[in-house]
């Protein structure tokens, strides 16, 4: 380790934008968004009344609610990249985590629109004859149907289908082709967009896309790629866990807050070259070198033993609103819950409260399968010196003879470790999904308010 308790920068300002900035601008990005489906939509279902004098009121009413439904597709599948594309102030307004799950929840609304789309375009009928453009815009159309199908199913049943992380990353390269092949379908379609205001949104909405395709998809990773971070140390430490220390390679620091995340790419002799996030489990130092502790879980982290001092990495961040300088606007208790290797984002905080010797009063439960699963377990002793505040409960579940706490993080566990004055703080709460959830419930089920409970995922996928 790069000595996390020593040489810390100064106090870092605690969340510069600030919670009534971040609201405020969280609602008039979200209005943003929502206009310009609103827009799409007006687009598709102009020109009714036209349509019911010429084809009867009910058929009238399938076709523009097929097209309305199409041009909300379409919009929301140009919205799925600026919500998934790392934009640093939505990152900093939303969190990227949430940013997101927006992303899931739009794609699949993006894609029950696309199936309403031709269906009720077919029960309306047409309202003219077909001309060959018409003809190819319909082709374009039903392949770009196909292949959002393919990136919704495979985003919602990864698991199931057991596809490593890095093949389901590049199968979201197709949604570039997607909006692709919509765009050229509804301009050779050319009844919602023909003419007028319609069209020089729509093109707008292309170009802007276009624009910032090139940027996040081109530009940026050439600008991340020339600033290359060296791997100074690989250390283990437990039976499957890993950590590595990187330095920048200049004098420039990552700028991260304690609790955030990176995605980081390691260039190594033979190894394959993929693109990860992981927590950064050291606080910002002076000069600049991460900490990032990783456990061996997937085809990539299984090989991270093999990395060696010397090799090179990219480091694209940092993210996230995960930090109690964030969310944490008063010096009342913190009360955090990790499982596993979810203590990464804890630590980080936890060795930054060390440096300046934070006063107040921080509870972690952190729940492991074996004490031999217990991370930086000296360190812990030193953060409890350093930290007058800090009590650590460890909650262990497969392992019969430990002197502690043993079983799930439940709300009886919860009713006896915490105080009344406990509950009224912050939560920080970051393990597997089901380790979150029955901690969530059981948080619910003692009157924490939601705002208080602040949730990081282990996986994007």
């Amino acid at each position: 380790m790069p000595g996390p308790l020593l040489d810390i920068e100064g106090p870092i300002a605690p969340d510069a934008m600030g919670r009534a900035h971040r609201t405020a601008l969280a609602t008039v990005l979200s209005l943003l968004a929502l206009a310009f489906v609103a827009v799409s939509i007006a687009i598709g279902t102009q020109g009714y009344p036209r349509l019911a004098g010429h084809m009867g009121a009910s058929g009238a009413a399938l076709l523009v609610a097929g097209r309305g439904a199409g041009m909300a597709a379409a919009m929301l599948l140009m919205l799925q990249f600026v919500l998934s594309a790392r934009i640093r102030l939505l990152d900093r307004v939303f969190g990227l985590d949430r940013l997101l799950v927006a992303h899931k929840y739009a794609g699949v609304i993006a894609a029950v629109l696309a199936t309403a789309h031709p269906v009720l375009l077919a029960a309306g009928g047409r309202p003219e004859a077909p001309t060959p453009a018409y003809d190819i815009g319909e082709k374009l159309g039903f392949a770009a149907a196909i292949l959002v199908y393919l990136v919704v199913v495979t985003s919602l049943w990864r698991g199931l289908m057991r596809m490593p992380y890095e093949a389901w990353r590049r199968t979201h390269w197709v949604a570039f082709a997607i909006v692709g092949v919509v765009s050229i379908h509804s301009l050779a379609i050319g009844s919602d967009v023909a003419t007028g205001w319609p069209r020089w949104f729509w093109i707008g909405c292309i170009a802007a896309y276009a624009v910032l395709f090139v940027w996040a998809k081109l530009i940026r990773p050439i600008l991340v790629r020339t600033r290359r971070w060296v791997v100074e140390d690989v250390g283990r430490v437990s039976h499957d866990t890993w950590n590595l220390v990187l330095a920048p390679p200049d004098a420039r620091t990552l700028g991260h807050l304690p609790g955030q995340f990176t995605f980081l790419t390691l260039h190594r002799e033979g190894g394959r070259v993929e693109q990860h996030p992981f927590t950064i489990s050291t606080p910002p130092t002076a000069d600049g070198r991460i900490g990032i502790t990783i456990k061996e879980s997937g085809d990539f982290t299984d090989t991270i033993g093999e990395t060696r001092p010397g090799d090179t990495a990219t480091i694209e961040g940092p993210f996230g609103l995960f930090s109690h300088l964030v969310r944490c606007h008063d010096d009342g208790p913190i009360v955090m819950f990790a499982g596993g290797v979810g203590i990464t984002p804890m630590l980080s905080m936890l060795r930054f409260m060390a440096a300046h010797s934070d006063p107040r009063r921080i509870v972690l439960i952190w729940g492991n399968k074996t004490e031999a699963d217990i991370l930086f377990l000296e360190e812990f002793e030193r953060l409890t010196e350093r930290l007058p505040g800090l009590v650590v409960h460890h909650v262990l579940s497969e392992q019969d003879d430990f002197d502690g706490e043993r079983g799930l993080i439940t709300a009886e566990l919860l009713g006896r470790l915490l105080s009344a004055r406990d509950l009224e703080g912050h939560v920080f709460l970051c393990g597997p999904i089901a380790m979150m959830t029955l901690v969530t419930s059981s948080l619910r089920a003692l009157k924490v308010p939601p705002a208080r409970i602040h949730t990081e995922r282990f996986s994007f996928a």
